[in-house]
C-alpha cells in the first residue's frame, strides 16, 4: 500500500501511485459516509476524478496507447486535478474530527493534519539531468526525480542538487571541477567561446537539509555550440 507521509507528498508521487492512494481511500470510506459525515455528493466528486485518473493512466502505462498525446493528456489532467485532491483530502478527512489517527493510517495517511518533525533521511534516488542546447554557447540543465514522467521537481525531503560538470569525456565526478548546488529546478549555463564545440561532461546528486548526500547521477555529456 502507498502511503503519504504528508498531503501535499501527492503532488510528487509517480501515477500509478496517486491511483493507489485515491483507490484505498475512497474504498476505507465507501460504507462509512454517515460515520464520517461526509456527504455523498463530496464522496462522488472524488470517485469521479479517481474514475477518470485509473482510464488515463491505463492508457500512459500501455506500450501500444502510449502517445505523446496521451502523455501530454495525462499531465495535463494531473495538473488539473491535483489540488482538487489534496484540498479534499485535507477537508474531508485529515481535518474530519470524525475520522481518528488509527483510521488515517489505515487509509495509507498520515494520522494528523500536523505530524511531527521525523529526521529527514539521506536522498537514495539518483538524480535524472536533462539538457537543451541553445545558442551563443548557452545550455539548458533540468533536474528530474523521476525520469520516467519527466516531471521537473526534487524528492521529498531534499534540499537540492549538487552539479557539477566539466570540458573532456569519459570524466568522473571527481574531475567534473565546476561545482556549484542548486535549489532550482532547472538551471541555464553560458559557456565561453573557447568551450563551444567540445564535449563536456556532467554530474549530479541530491542532497538533504543536514548536507547528507544521495548517489551520483549516470554522465550526461553536452556540446555547447555557437548557433
Amino acid at each position: 500500500m502507498v502511503t503519504l507521509k504528508v498531503t501535499s507528498e501527492y503532488y510528487t508521487i509517480r501515477p500509478r501511485w496517486k491511483v493507489e492512494v485515491l483507490d484505498n481511500i475512497t474504498q476505507k470510506i465507501m460504507n462509512n459516509l454517515e460515520a464520517y459525515n461526509i456527504k455523498q455528493s463530496d464522496y462522488v466528486f472524488i470517485l469521479a476524478i479517481l474514475s477518470t485518473l485509473i482510464e488515463k493512466v491505463e492508457l500512459w502505462e500501455s506500450p501500444s496507447s502510449c502517445t505523446a498525446a496521451v502523455r501530454q493528456d495525462l499531465k495535463d489532467y494531473m495538473k488539473e486535478t491535483d489540488k482538487q485532491v489534496v484540498k479534499w483530502i485535507t477537508c474531508f478527512i485529515m481535518n474530519n474530527p470524525y475520522i481518528t489517527g488509527a483510521q488515517r493510517v489505515d487509509m495509507g495517511l498520515p494520522p494528523y493534519p500536523h505530524s511531527k518533525p521525523v529526521p529527514v533521511p539521506a536522498p537514495e534516488q539518483r538524480v535524472s539531468i536533462g539538457t537543451t542546447v541553445q545558442k551563443s554557447g548557452r545550455v539548458k540543465f533540468r533536474f528530474f526525480h523521476d525520469p520516467e514522467v519527466k516531471k521537473l521537481g526534487k524528492p521529498a525531503g531534499v534540499a537540492g542538487c549538487e552539479f557539477c560538470y566539466a570540458r573532456g569525456e569519459n570524466l568522473t565526478p571527481e574531475e567534473c571541477v565546476n561545482n556549484e548546488l542548486i535549489t532550482r529546478c532547472s538551471i541555464i549555463r553560458e559557456f565561453d567561446r573557447a568551450d563551444w564545440n567540445h564535449l563536456h561532461t556532467a554530474y549530479g546528486r541530491w542532497y538533504n537539509a543536514k548536507g547528507e548526500l544521495g548517489p551520483w547521477s549516470l554522465p550526461v555529456t553536452f556540446v555547447p555550440v555557437s548557433s
